[in-house]
């Protein structure tokens, strides 16, 4: 279940497959501006909830989830984005640390354009393989820069997909 919250002071749940329009079972409750990370967080902290919060910054936009090595390796077998790539090696470098997407770009040689558009192909490719678009690794923005990361488990999984293919 994912959670979203909006400068409409109105919380949204989202479960996988269920219709947006049928909220029987949640609320919608008003929540002042200034609360709305706090009761994030604590949502999150509760129930363990994937969490959006639209337009605060220094909040987590989605965690990483769980993914195998096996899940990985089709994921990589896709791939050809080189930006994408890139991120996702970094973030396997420094596990649970947070790589700056600016970062990627510059080893990557890509613009920030170029990355984001992969990014957004990247969510089609993991829908399209996994039915689902959850990512392996976890996004911040922060001060209007975004930030990755990957789990530890993940970053080893990730490692050893990636060199396995290099030999």
């Amino acid at each position: 279940m994912s959670v979203l919250l909006s400068r409409q002071f109105t919380w949204s749940y989202i479960r996988k497959g269920m219709d947006v329009r049928d909220l029987q079972g949640y609320a919608l409750l008003p929540v002042p501006v200034e609360l709305v990370p706090r009761v994030a967080a604590m949502i999150q902290e509760l129930g363990q909830h994937d969490m959006v919060v639209a337009g605060w910054d220094n909040t987590t936009l989605g965690a990483g989830t769980s993914w195998t090595e096996t899940e990985l390796r089709a994921l990589a077998d896709q791939m050809s984005y080189r930006g994408v790539l890139v991120l996702m090696d970094m973030c396997a470098e420094t596990p649970s640390s947070w790589v700056l997407k600016a970062d990627a770009e510059g080893r990557a040689g890509v613009s920030a354009i170029q990355l984001r558009n992969e990014l957004g192909a990247f969510s089609k490719t993991v829908r399209r393989l996994f039915g689902d678009a959850s990512w392996p690794m976890e996004v911040r923005k922060q001060a209007g820069q975004f930030y990755y990361r990957m789990s530890d488990e993940v970053a080893a999984a990730w490692a050893a997909v990636r060199e396995e293919a290099s030999r």
